[in-house]
């Protein structure tokens, strides 16, 4: 692995551009990374409750649009599995009753080295508690209505789909 400097850095939140001189079979470059936070990643989580999968709509000011994608958020602490169940809690107000690991993702490669976590989590039948307010609503949609909403574009981002893709190969869409 080549030895990243960084070459610009901002302020809360923390976005970092870090460059690198690199050589793979004779072929010499510049390499450019961008670190997201301390570099510890994220979490992305396929809520379900009964039938339904929970999605949020989010206002994505990088796109100029809300958008529905699966709940997520950064790592904070020593276990993604906290970090899901927190991130859970922040953005729909409900509880996990139960948590299993999907895998991990690289959010992109060539340019983002950010790990994401991704969860199965079942939640219970009762009304949400408080959200932290960062998502404008928690909408809740057939299993089946997925591929869909995926191919109409309705859900597109990245992560979301590439956590959908995990969880219908380990056999979460049709059970």
């Amino acid at each position: 692995m080549s030895d990243f400097v960084k070459v610009w850095r901002s302020s809360p939140p923390f976005l970092a551009v870090e460059s690198a001189e690199v050589e793979h079979h004779g072929r010499a470059w510049t390499q450019h990374r961008v670190v997201v936070g301390d570099g510890a990643g994220g979490v992305v989580m396929v809520a379900l409750r009964g039938g339904t999968v929970g999605l949020v709509r989010v206002w994505r000011p990088a796109v100029g649009e809300s958008r529905l994608e699966l709940p997520r958020g950064m790592r904070e602490g020593a276990d993604p599995e906290d970090d899901a169940r927190r991130e859970l809690l922040e953005e729909t107000g409900h509880a996990a009753v139960s948590a299993r690991k999907l895998g991990e993702l690289d959010l992109d490669t060539s340019l983002v080295p950010t790990r994401i976590h991704v969860f199965e989590v079942v939640i219970g039948e009762g009304s949400p508690g408080p959200s932290d307010g960062e998502v404008d609503e928690v909408v809740w949609v057939g299993a089946s209505e997925l591929p869909r909403l995926v191919a109409e574009g309705v859900v597109r981002d990245g992560i979301s789909l590439a956590a959908l893709a995990m969880w219908a190969a380990s056999g979460g869409s049709s059970g």
